[in-house]
């Protein structure tokens, strides 16, 4: 649905050229988007339709806002924005919410009672993260209603949670010099990234990239947690996830033959041709 990057950096050289680091993430991931684009750096924006300008229009527009911080955020969508507050908060969101008919009930709501799901999600976490020093019930809220990845900004933090069915991946990046960190997507970013080490951002994991630090993990959502039908789960799951270190669709594959050993011992014969392996890469919810 959509490709998303963040960078934090102690380096001042870094800071200085973010918008061209940023750009060079967003233009290696497979999702490139064609709707929609945006870059958050410090507490400026740029956006716009379509696909993502060549690098000469994005110093130009760098320049002319000022674009110059230490962290930054990216967004490329297949489509405009679902939200309108997604144009006032600096937040990027890949996935999709649920249940969030009875949010205006919630008792941290208030003012934003009234606001799209996006903003109300986003109230009140920052309420839990932020003003009440909950991170886990923070988490928990979030991932109670998040099916997906998000990454915002708040008071020049970032912030990026993985859903705990890890329906989609989330991956993180450090230099050795532990002054620059990466949080993606997708991996295909270190294909060009080659100094930076990557990893997979564990199912249920709220992590911070702050001022001064390069990435701090914030909670852990226990894996006893997940409330989910297996079944659910494999059909959910992105297909470049992994799962007890198998991926999704090696998984979705053993699902079939044991489906079909099972009919054959049932029957008494072998039936081969019942092998119910996937001919589609790409999970059902997002075809």
């Amino acid at each position: 649905m959509a490709g998303i990057v963040a960078i934090n950096t102690t380096n001042v050289t870094v800071s200085n050229n973010i918008v061209y680091l940023l750009s060079h993430c967003m233009r290696m991931l497979q999702h490139r988007g064609k709707a929609y684009w945006k870059m958050v750096v410090a507490k400026k924006a740029i956006s716009g339709e379509g696909s993502l300008p060549p690098d000469d229009k994005l110093s130009l527009l760098a320049r002319k806002e000022k674009l110059i911080g230490k962290n930054a955020i990216g967004y490329l969508s297949k489509r405009s924005p679902q939200f309108h507050s997604m144009h006032t908060i600096q937040i990027v969101l890949d996935g999709f919410f649920v249940d969030t008919e009875k949010l205006h009930l919630h008792p941290l709501i208030g003012a934003a009672k009234d606001s799209d799901s996006l903003y109300k999600i986003y109230h009140i976490f920052t309420k839990l993260l932020i003003e009440r020093g909950q991170p886990e019930r923070a988490a928990e809220f979030l991932d109670r209603h998040l099916r997906g990845n998000l990454i915002f900004k708040v008071d020049g933090d970032i912030y990026a949670f993985r859903n705990s069915s890890g329906f989609k991946p989330l991956v993180i990046a450090s230099n050795k010099s532990k002054t620059l960190s990466i949080v993606a997507s997708e991996n295909s970013l270190h294909t060009s990234l080659k100094e930076m080490k990557f990893n997979d951002i564990r199912a249920g994991a709220l992590i911070a990239l702050r001022k001064g630090t390069v990435e701090e993990v914030l909670t852990n959502l226990p894996r006893e947690a997940i409330l989910m039908d297996p079944f659910e789960f494999i059909r959910e799951s992105h297909v470049t996830s992994l799962f007890n270190n198998k991926s999704i669709y090696e998984i979705r594959k053993n699902i079939g033959r044991e489906q079909a050993d099972f009919l054959g011992c049932k029957m008494g014969q072998q039936i081969d041709t019942a092998y119910a392996e996937p001919d589609y890469t790409r999970p059902m919810t997002l075809g």
